[in-house]
């Protein structure tokens, strides 16, 4: 190969499959390329493009790769030399671009450029040695407009969703001692963060004194730099704003503090003043200010609590405010005394004439008379005596010389305390204490008890459904024509139940149910029934008795089993349901309510206390349901499909008897005013319709007048609650009893 390799032709090399050997003294020569305008992304010399890179997968692999050897003794040598001359005005560029794209993946490190010196094992310098040098070369003349700098570190974000939040560290310029430990100790020991040489230190310098200018957002500021290490030792500088904590702050001429700045010692030492006259202008904040040698040293002692203390005299020629005046004498030529005073001392005279005394104790060392116009106790109580003293407290009529009220206190044995409670009032009452014509006590008991008597009238369960004895209730009665079904016009809700189909419908559409021949059908067909299905009886508010009276009647139908099929249960919430203990007069096996509906007649119960309103098809209501638990129906029910209002329910109302207060039920009087007394055994419960809690069933025995009866627990009550007595059973009875009742109540405040 020739000395000098040329291509003068101009145009492309031509294509070299192999290596490009040069060899000897041979060199590169581009001096006389004729430059392509059309190829800006690689005029003279082009490896790959923005879109095809040149490419390869091999790790530590150099695209480009120098290494060069310079032996000589003086000069300097370069590696590369790039210079870019611009000489077109308003032009611009880099000498050299180096720039490195993590291209979409996850990367280790990364860096645009790096460059490094390093010495081998034992190589050294004798000058200057910097692993990268900037050098902004200012010409020999005035520089035109523009923001200069030798070097810019600079963070650029590429477009509206740039957010570094998850970066672990992002920072402007890092500064990095690695390495080597023991490299990085002896580092530590030698090197400065950063250093200024050349210039001077003079002021409208960028440096002066203790202080170096920066820009700080188009603003100059001043970095503050202490002369030592681990303090902020300052020399010569004003400190005019901010805060700062010294250890010791030594002041050769003046401290000037601006309006609001504090000195303000935080550790327990003192903080000292070392000079004769102290001026201050405005307030002084301290726990504690100490003047001469301080109190007890010739001298004064103030405290954060407003105590002044003083060896000698504290004189005023106007106002005195504070806290605390103690010790020494108080001389004030002119004007007053005046604040709010912590302690005053022993005062042997005092002449109050007006304002107002506010927490304090009067007479609590050394008691005396008083007084007063009025004498409130806004909180805590009235004191009246002192233990071993009796006090009486007097209380004066409106009129003069018409007697008097007074309490006296006598001695207990118990040494106890007697309490006068009063109970909450709906109005404001009026006590009187009558005139006993003599010397007379007052009876007074923890409790009391009275008997609440009211006559009931004629009583026994419900036999035929038609509601005339009142679902038991004494001297009750139906309201036939609203508490009945409500396809008959009434407000009383009947729905059926499919287990199969897993759904209610109203008793008026029970065909549509799988099993259910007719309409108003209560049951499915007979030998259809499945365990689960069931008909349900729903009114707005609880109520104590179901009543059917016309089951005969036109196209109704009773039923017929061959056992026991299904029980009743009461709502507890939405598809929940509990057991309920009835007596069922439609049930002419035993009246328990497991074959129901036989003949006409009642179930009556007791309102439960966790009975809950559910919605079944749509209507809510307190329902009761009938459901089986075995395949033993032989006949179906039927309501008459032409009057359409059975069911009715009973309700706990005028046949009840309301608390007039608070109190427990502990005995019950039942006597029977009939003509004839009643020929069957009569059971009976007594309620608290309001609560829905009942006493266990009690047996009033046939042809018995009259019988007391004892709860097992006392029913309790409040006051307004609905007390009533509902007869559960009575025999078959022909002749029923006319009951006036009587309750032992207890009161209870």
């Amino acid at each position: 190969m020739p000395s000098n390799f040329r291509f003068k032709k101009r145009g492309a090399l031509p294509y070299v499959s192999g290596d490009v050997i040069v060899g000897g003294d041979a060199r590169l020569d581009f001096s006389q390329c004729q430059v392509d305008a059309s190829n800006t992304d690689g005029g003279i010399i082009k490896a790959g493009t923005s879109s095809s890179p040149v490419t390869q997968d091999t790790a530590n692999f150099k695209f480009v790769s120098f290494y060069f050897d310079d032996g000589a003794t003086s000069g300097d040598s370069r590696g590369i030399y790039n210079r870019l001359y611009i000489t077109g005005a308003g032009g611009g560029g880099e000498s050299l671009r180096t720039f490195t794209t993590v291209s979409n993946v996850a990367g280790a490190t990364a860096h645009g450029a790096h460059t490094s010196l390093s010495f081998g094992t034992s190589g050294s310098l004798t000058g200057l040695g910097v692993a990268g040098r900037n050098t902004l070369h200012i010409p020999n003349a005035a520089l035109g407009g523009g923001t200069y700098a030798a070097m810019q570190a600079e963070i650029y974000s590429d477009g509206a969703s740039s957010n570094p939040a998850t970066a672990t560290k992002l920072s402007f310029l890092r500064f990095a001692n690695d390495g080597n430990a023991t490299g990085i100790a002896a580092v530590e020991d030698k090197a400065f963060l950063f250093e200024i040489t050349g210039g001077s230190s003079a002021t409208g310098n960028m440096v002066y004194g203790a202080t170096v200018r920066c820009d700080v957002l188009g603003s100059s500021k001043y970095l503050i730099l202490s002369s030592a290490e681990n303090a902020l030792t300052i020399s010569g500088i004003a400190v005019t704003a901010g805060a700062g904590s010294f250890t010791t702050m030594s002041l050769s001429d003046a401290l000037t503090l601006s309006d609001g700045a504090t000195i303000d010692n935080t550790a327990a030492d003192t903080l000292t003043i070392t000079e004769t006259n102290i001026a201050l202008a405005g307030a002084v904040s301290a726990t504690s200010l100490t003047v001469g040698g301080g109190y007890g040293s010739t001298g004064v002692t103030i405290s954060d609590a407003g105590v002044i203390q003083a060896d000698g005299a504290i004189s005023s020629g106007g106002a005195v405010t504070g806290a605390s005046l103690t010790d020494g004498t108080v001389s004030i030529a002119s004007g007053s005394v005046t604040g709010t005073w912590a302690d005053l001392g022993t005062v042997t005279t005092v002449d109050i004439d007006g304002g107002s005394i506010d927490g304090v104790t009067i007479g609590a060392n050394s008691a005396g008379a008083g007084t007063f116009t009025n004498l409130v106790a806004s909180s805590g109580g009235l004191s009246v005596g002192a233990d071993g003293a009796a006090g009486t407290l007097t209380v004066y009529p409106g009129t003069s010389s018409k007697g008097t009220t007074t309490l006296t206190m006598s001695d207990n044995s118990g040494n106890t305390v007697t309490n006068i409670n009063v109970a909450a009032q709906a109005s404001a009452r009026t006590y009187t204490v009558p005139d006993a014509g003599a010397d007379a006590a007052f009876l007074m008991t923890d409790s009391y008890k009275t008997w609440w008597s009211f006559a009931v009238g004629l009583a026994g369960e419900d036999t035929d459904g038609a509601g005339t004895n009142g679902a038991g209730l004494c001297g009750g009665a139906v309201d036939v024509a609203t508490n009945s079904y409500n396809d008959g016009g009434g407000t009383v809700f009947v729905k059926v139940y499919d287990v199969g189909d897993t759904a209610w419908d109203d008793l008026s559409t029970s065909s549509t149910l799988t099993g259910w021949t007719s309409n108003y059908q209560l049951q499915p067909d007979a030998a259809s029934e499945a365990i689960g299905d069931a008909f349900a009886i729903g009114f707005a508010t609880k109520f104590c008795e179901v009543a059917f009276d016309d089951l005969s009647t036109g196209n109704g139908a009773v039923a017929t089993y061959s056992n026991d099929a299904g029980k009743w249960q009461y709502s507890t919430g939405a598809g929940t349901w509990s057991d309920l203990t009835v007596y069922d007069g439609t049930d002419s096996t035993a009246q328990d309510g497991l074959r129901p509906l036989q003949r006409s007649g009642a179930i009556s119960f007791a309102p439960p206390s966790d009975w809950a309103a559910v919605t079944l098809d749509g209507q809510e209501a307190y329902y009761i349901q009938w459901v089986f638990t075995a395949a033993e129906l032989t006949q179906t029910a039927l309501i008459d499909d032409t009057n359409k209002d059975e069911p009715f329910v009973v309700v706990p109302n005028a046949d009840a008897f309301d608390a007039p207060f608070k109190g427990t039920i502990g005995k019950v009087r039942v006597t029977d005013m009939g003509a004839t007394v009643h020929d069957q055994a009569i059971k009976f419960v007594v309620g608290n319709f309001t609560t829905g809690v009942f006493t266990e069933e009690f047996t009033w025995a046939a042809s018995q007048y009259n019988d007391t009866f004892t709860p097992a627990s006392p029913l309790a009550v409040a006051a307004d609650d609905r007390v009533g007595i509902l007869i559960t059973d009575d025999g078959g009875s022909t002749n029923n009893p006319v009951i006036y009742a009587e309750f032992e109540a207890t009161y209870l405040n």
